[in-house]
């Protein structure tokens, strides 16, 4: 019977809240309603998939935090700027359908990231006359990578625009859509997209901030495209099912990234792609598909700040074209030379081209990942390392899309000579053996021959260097310092002479005749020359056999060592210090005579 009687209060408790939350959006949507009746507001508020929601979950579907700095701008230049303007605009149906389906952010605020993606879809079906075409990207890229402009706790629409510029997005079944990060738990992390996504993404060649003007954005919209804006969202946008939006009520939610796809003229509003799935929002006057919302201009200038910064990207058409103009085939180049390779463009092929020097139908390198496609031209200095051929070619391809083109012939590299280098390392006026004679690059790309290390005489020599390389030689011995430290080259050179000088230490106390007591406290002190090595042990003998190690290790530099003597180290009078270096123990001294450690 009592388990009965819980049962049945727990039902009254379950439908006492539901019935609570109910009244509670009932007298929400009743307050937003009559609000937009007094205020003669042009849209209808209704029950939404966001109304069903806590407030606290409202704010998750949104994301965008406001960067007060200036966005990164570049120039966007699909083609020329539209001046007189159509009275309305839906690409939605522009000659075609190029605003691909809602997507739902769900819970997280990846606003950002949506409406970041959705551009970029937008601007790759229009640049590819892909009318219908639901390009499905991978906002997650964004979500979970480094770099991609923020996280589920929210992000910035020009981060991820520079992202979606230089790496790109691949398609969504790469790394399907979690609505969670990489500081979730589990996290949803970069690495579980799928293997190499990045060498197959799709990326915008620029993007550019569009003034906050009605007459800016609808230009943009016919130039460019869809583009991503940003709004203040108030409580009263959630209950919106159609009709032209304009704030009547309730207090400010957050900041929300969106895509502008069209305007109208004769009604006086913006039409918006939401990302917050079909069940909230209305068609938009086009279509069977909901997600969509009017937006009155006037709320530009309003609380609502919808347009306080818009993007809009720019990717080139496939009518562009890139020809490589020199070296077209015939030339006759040689290697460690500086050459100019030139082309030309037509069209919008993107902003910066990549250059590859191929042999054959084989890739050989990479001669500049990227440089201003508008320069016409790269200064190139031939790598030494570049070997003998006669089959090489050029090619040209733009960063952002896949337009390129190749040398029409083959051209001819020719490779250096080589010089050769040798000298003497004496120390004290004799050879110096063992030493081993170190090569690297000043500057130039030649090849670096491998060490060598000097003769019983101290001569060394080595081959394999190129012209049109500095190389610089340096020696090496443990427990030398040489003079000069190193030298350099750039042809035959028969006279890189170094003198070594072998590095000592020396006890100067106690160096004989003092008198310590057990316990006490006292300084062993020394000099150095040359390079002994960073570090000394320092040893205690008697009678020349080692009584204890006073330091193991302790700084050569420092040229002194603070000791307390053992309380009941044995007296005697046949005692000597002996330092010797760490890294080389023929580099040590002991104290010339004796001194004496006296009962405590």
């Amino acid at each position: 019977m009592f388990k009965k009687k819980l049962v049945l209060l727990g039902l009254v408790l379950f439908v006492a809240v539901f019935l609570a939350g109910t009244v509670s959006f009932a007298d929400e949507l009743s307050d937003i309603q009559a609000a937009i009746k007094a205020k003669g507001a042009k849209w209808v508020a209704g029950e939404t998939s966001m109304m069903k929601i806590s407030k606290e979950e409202r704010k998750k579907r949104l994301g965008l935090i406001l960067d007060l700095s200036p966005i990164e701008e570049q120039p966007v230049a699909l083609q020329e700027q539209v001046t007189v303007v159509p009275a309305s605009l839906d690409w939605r149906n522009n000659a075609g359908d190029y605003v691909t389906p809602v997507r739902n952010q769900a819970s997280c605020g990846s606003c950002w990231a949506f409406a970041t993606t959705a551009a970029l879809e937008s601007a790759t079906v229009i640049a590819h006359s892909w009318s219908g075409v639901n390009l499905d990207l991978a906002e997650q890229i964004l979500v979970s990578c480094d770099g991609g402009g923020g996280d589920c706790g929210g992000g910035y629409i020009g981060a991820a625009s520079s992202y979606i510029r230089n790496t790109g997005l691949p398609e969504e079944t790469c790394f399907p859509y979690r609505a969670l990060d990489r500081y979730d738990n589990p996290p949803v992390t970069c690495d579980q997209a799928c293997p190499d996504w990045w060498t197959s993404t799709h990326k915008i060649d620029s993007y550019s901030g569009i003034s906050a003007t009605v007459d800016a954005i609808k230009n943009a919209l016919n130039t460019n495209g869809p583009l991503v804006t940003t709004m203040a969202v108030y409580n009263d946008f959630f209950s919106y099912t159609g009709g032209v939006y304009t704030h009547v009520s309730g207090g400010l939610a957050g900041y929300h990234a969106v895509l502008i796809i069209g305007y109208d003229d004769p009604g006086q509003y913006f039409i918006v792609k939401n990302s917050w799935g079909a069940g909230w929002g209305s068609t938009a006057g086009y279509g069977l598909e909901k997600g969509y919302f009017m937006i009155a201009y006037s709320q530009m200038s309003g609380d609502v700040s919808f347009g306080a910064s818009t993007l809009a990207y720019s990717i080139p058409s496939e009518t562009s074209t890139i020809t490589v103009t020199y070296p077209n085939g015939g030339q006759d180049w040689q290697a460690g030379t500086p050459q100019t390779i030139t082309w030309t463009y037509t069209g919008n092929p993107g902003s910066s081209v990549k250059i590859e020097l191929y042999r054959g139908a084989s890739f050989s390198r990479t001669i500049s990942s990227g440089t201003p496609l508008a320069n016409g031209s790269y200064p190139w200095s031939i790598p030494s390392d570049v070997v003998f051929g006669t089959d090489y070619l050029i090619k040209i391809t733009s960063t952002s899309s896949s337009t390129s083109d190749m040398s029409d012939s083959y051209f001819t590299i020719n490779a250096v000579s080589a010089f050769s280098a040798s000298g003497l390392v004496t120390s004290g006026g004799a050879g110096l053996s063992g030493v081993t004679m170190t090569f690297s690059r000043v500057s130039g790309t030649g090849t670096i021959p491998a060490s060598v290390i000097t003769t019983a005489g101290g001569n060394w020599s080595q081959t394999g260097f190129q012209f049109g390389t500095t190389y610089k030689v340096m020696p090496t011995k443990s427990g030398y310092a040489f003079s000069p430290a190193y030298l350099n080259f750039s042809n035959d050179s028969i006279g890189l002479n170094f003198t070594g000088t072998q590095g000592s230490v020396t006890v100067t106390y106690p160096n004989g005749g003092q008198s310590w007591k057990a316990g006490s406290t006292q300084t062993i002190s020394w000099t150095y020359a040359g390079n002994p090595g960073p570090y000394v042990k320092i040893e205690l003998l008697k009678g020349g056999i080692l009584n204890r190690t006073v330091s193991s290790q302790t700084s050569i530099g420092s040229g002194s060592f603070s000791w307390k003597l053992h309380p009941k180290q044995t007296p005697g009078i046949d005692y000597r210090i002996r330092i010797t270096s760490t890294s080389d123990s023929t580099v040590t001294d002991t104290s010339d005579s004796n001194f004496t450690i006296l009962k405590r």
